[in-house]
């Protein structure tokens, strides 16, 4: 499933994210930053899905100048990694993405999903269009969190995020970590579900013209092993 998270500061954008890339069955293939840091276009994204379309965004935005440019080729340079994994990829091709940037047409800080699915209810998104990029709030991630995972990262499911008396960096951080206590099912059978968060959690700060990123937790999964949300400390002592 993937963690993601992404925040609008008045001078930048937060992101995060977990590094765990696995198999149909939960298996952990291996681990990987899931954050394209671009401080020379005072950007970031970061996506939930496949580890090619990370690969095809490192790649193909080297000639985007800034945010403006990012935003202007993003959709199609996913929309054809897309289309070019058809035949070979053995698994769902479904992504959804955070974009964040500052734009120099419009002199502000933005953010952005882009998602390959349609629209459903009862998402933690507000409605979109697939394959358009849709203005993100303020504060986004996916997946989720219930109850018993809010309170296991030591945050209060009954009060606003602005109200928990911690910060943004590490609100970014307790959200991943989440992520982790959900129990998602493989293939559509809830006997087979697991976590599908893990490796490390990654975060990161873009500013104008600057960038910095640390890996602020990690897990002790193994490869080869099918992801435990019991396995090693859900999160850092210090956010406990």
């Amino acid at each position: 499933m993937t963690a993601i998270f992404m925040a609008r500061m008045p001078d930048g954008i937060i992101a995060a994210a977990d590094g765990a890339f696995y198999g149909q069955n939960g298996t952990l293939t291996g681990v990987a930053s899931k954050l394209v840091l671009m401080p020379e276009k005072d950007c970031v994204a970061t996506l939930q899905g496949p580890y090619f379309y990370h690969v095809a965004l490192r790649a193909g935005l080297g000639e985007a100048t800034d945010f403006d440019g990012v935003l202007a080729r993003i959709v199609e340079l996913t929309a054809n990694a897309w289309l070019a994994a058809a035949n070979d990829y053995g698994y769902s091709r479904a992504f959804a993405m955070l974009i964040g940037g500052f734009s120099e047409a419009r002199q502000q800080w933005e953010t952005y999903w882009l998602n390959s699915e349609p629209w459903e209810a009862g998402g933690t998104q507000d409605r979109y269009e697939a394959w358009e990029l849709t203005p993100a709030l303020a504060t986004a991630w996916t997946p989720g969190y219930g109850r018993e995972a809010c309170v296991a990262v030591g945050m209060d499911p009954d009060r606003a995020l602005n109200e928990q008396g911690i910060g943004c960096a590490e609100v970014a951080v307790r959200i991943v970590c989440a992520a982790r206590q959900q129990r998602i099912p493989i293939g559509g059978n809830e006997a087979n579900g697991t976590c599908q968060v893990g490796g490390f959690v990654q975060r990161a700060q873009i500013n104008r013209g600057t960038a910095w990123s640390e890996i602020v937790h990690r897990w002790p999964d193994a490869i080869g092993t099918r992801l435990n949300p019991s396995n090693g400390p859900l999160c850092p002592l210090d956010s406990l």
